[in-house]
């Protein structure tokens, strides 16, 4: 699997290829990876989440998790009491 990302100041945006399971829990994991690996300091509100560039979904911060980046506390993975994940389903088109 691939996985492409780049960020700025408001959003971040990571792109799956090649991915077969689409549960939440696993993009959840793989930011959480990027994350530590990189030990990349996001300060935006939002992750965009393609596949196959595709938008299949948002991942919001709360606000609770933005005042921990900005603090540099090391407590600042993704889980479900600090960013809530907006699901987008995809229409396909057929020419």
């Amino acid at each position: 699997m691939k996985i492409k990302y780049n960020y700025n100041q408001n959003e971040m945006i990571i792109n799956f290829e090649t991915m077969y399971d689409t549960n939440i829990y696993i993009f959840r994991n793989y930011v959480n990876l990027i994350l530590k690996k990189d030990k990349k300091k996001f300060l935006g509100q939002k992750i965009l989440i393609y596949l196959n560039n595709i938008l299949i979904g948002i991942f919001y911060l709360t606000n609770n998790y933005l005042k921990k980046m900005n603090y540099y506390i090391n407590d600042y993975y993704l889980n479900s009491k600090n960013s809530f994940f907006y699901s987008i389903s995809p229409i396909e088109i057929n020419l």
